[in-house]
C-alpha cells in the first residue's frame, strides 16, 4: 500500500509541474530601473505625493520604489531634500495588480495601498491611503486616491 501510495505521489509529481508563489502583482513584472512621472489626478495639500513629483525620477529596485522630493525650507529659505523609500508589498489575494507602498519606521503613516501594471515603457499606478479603499481602477476616483502615470526613462544606448 505505502509503495502504491509513493509510485502515484512520484507519479503526480512529474506531470504537474512546480508552481512557485506569485511574488509580484501580474502587471509588475519588468518594472525595476527608473521612470519619470509623467501626470498626476492628485490635488496639491491632500497629502497625495505624486502630484508635486511631475517629471521626478522614480527607481524600482528589488522590492522597493524610492524617490527624492522637497521636505520644506528651512530657515534661511533653502529647500530641503529627502530620500523616500517605500518596500512594495504583493497582494496577491487581493487582486492581481494589488500592491501596498509600505513606509518604514517613523514614516508608517505614509503607507499607501495600490494597484500597479506595467505595459511596456508605461506604468499606470493608483494609490490611496491606507485607511481609504485600495483602488479598483486606473483612473481618477471620488475616494481621495490618486492615479498616476509613469514612463520608463530609457537608457542612453536604448
Amino acid at each position: 500500500m505505502r509503495t502504491a501510495t509513493l509510485i502515484t505521489l512520484l507519479t503526480l509529481a512529474s506531470v504537474v509541474p512546480a508552481q512557485s508563489p506569485t511574488t509580484q502583482p501580474a502587471g509588475f513584472a519588468n518594472s525595476a530601473g527608473e521612470w519619470v512621472v509623467e501626470s498626476s489626478t492628485g490635488t496639491r495639500g491632500d497629502g497625495q505625493a505624486f502630484v508635486d513629483m511631475v517629471s521626478t525620477v522614480v527607481t524600482i529596485s528589488d522590492d522597493r520604489i524610492s524617490w527624492v522630493e522637497k521636505w520644506g525650507t528651512d530657515g534661511k529659505g533653502k529647500t530641503n531634500w529627502m530620500r523616500v523609500s517605500r518596500k512594495l508589498v504583493p497582494k496577491p489575494d487581493v487582486s492581481p495588480d494589488a500592491v501596498d507602498l509600505v513606509a518604514d519606521g517613523p514614516y508608517k503613516a505614509w503607507s499607501r495601498v495600490a494597484i500597479l501594471r506595467v505595459d511596456g515603457d508605461e506604468m499606470r499606478l493608483c494609490v490611496n491611503f491606507p485607511q481609504g479603499p485600495r483602488p479598483t481602477k486606473f483612473e481618477k476616483a471620488g475616494d481621495g486616491s490618486e492615479f498616476v502615470v509613469l514612463r520608463r526613462v530609457k537608457s542612453a544606448g536604448g
